[in-house]
């Protein structure tokens, strides 16, 4: 499939509602509106395809980012290429699907994520953020020294950080309350004490991103394991 086929088919699956959700989330007015559902659906189609993911990347369509990222194919990518798409994702989501779907494949990922850290450009300290998400929520075990680390960080930055990077941060400190019984209690206290989104209105069924209520609506369905921490 040609790129020229791709955007066609985008395109052609184009939702102004959805383009109008989009672009108040953050997405540029070059957004079409395809749902992810679409995109995930055509990204199965076409399978890995590097030169045609860098292709549609080029083109700065969001939706057509967004399938890229489906697209890249991690064993022949490299540090180089990641920090290339890094710096050129100009939105939220799509930093966040590039770091979640492809980003964390990489061998280099430790290099990246220093990198990334050394950063003052919000969307790559999110980025620097949402790698330690990942690893924290997908290691079989962690460090004391490291999560001691990051929750050090936590009480440092999440509070004067701009929402874009503060967002990712509480997810941190979420995750490492709700997937480490040995630190839950010790979130809960970080996040009553900084108090960041206490004031966060949600519609009925849904869950506050203050760390207290997410932490404590996540153990409820599923208690934190006693997981490895040397």
């Amino acid at each position: 499939m040609t790129v020229q086929n791709v955007l066609e088919t985008l395109q052609t699956n184009a939702n102004e509602s959805r383009r109008k959700s989009f672009i108040k989330a953050g997405a540029p007015e070059t957004s079409l509106g395809v749902p992810m559902g679409v995109i995930r659906k055509l990204s199965k189609e076409i399978k890995l395809d590097q030169e045609l993911a860098l292709e549609l990347w080029a083109s700065e369509i969001p939706d057509a980012r967004l399938l890229a990222v489906l697209l890249f194919d991690a064993k022949t990518s490299d540090k180089k290429v990641a920090i290339h798409l890094l710096e050129t994702a100009d939105f939220e989501q799509l930093i966040d699907e590039l770091v979640f779907k492809f980003v964390v494949k990489l061998k280099d990922l430790e290099d990246i994520k220093e990198y990334l850290k050394k950063q003052d450009d919000e969307l790559l300290q999110r980025a620097y953020w949402a790698i330690e998400v990942d690893k924290i929520a997908h290691s079989k075990e962690l460090m004391k020294e490291y999560i001691d680390s990051i929750l050090s960080d936590v009480k440092r930055d999440l509070k004067k950080s701009p929402e874009a990077i503060k967002w990712m941060i509480n997810r941190a400190l979420c995750e490492i309350g709700f997937r480490y019984e040995d630190y839950t209690d010790v979130c809960l206290q970080i996040g009553e004490d900084l108090g960041v989104y206490k004031e966060m209105v949600v519609s009925p069924g849904c869950t506050s991103a203050y760390a207290p209520e997410w932490i404590g609506a996540v153990i409820k369905r599923t208690p934190p394991k006693k997981r490895s921490i040397s």
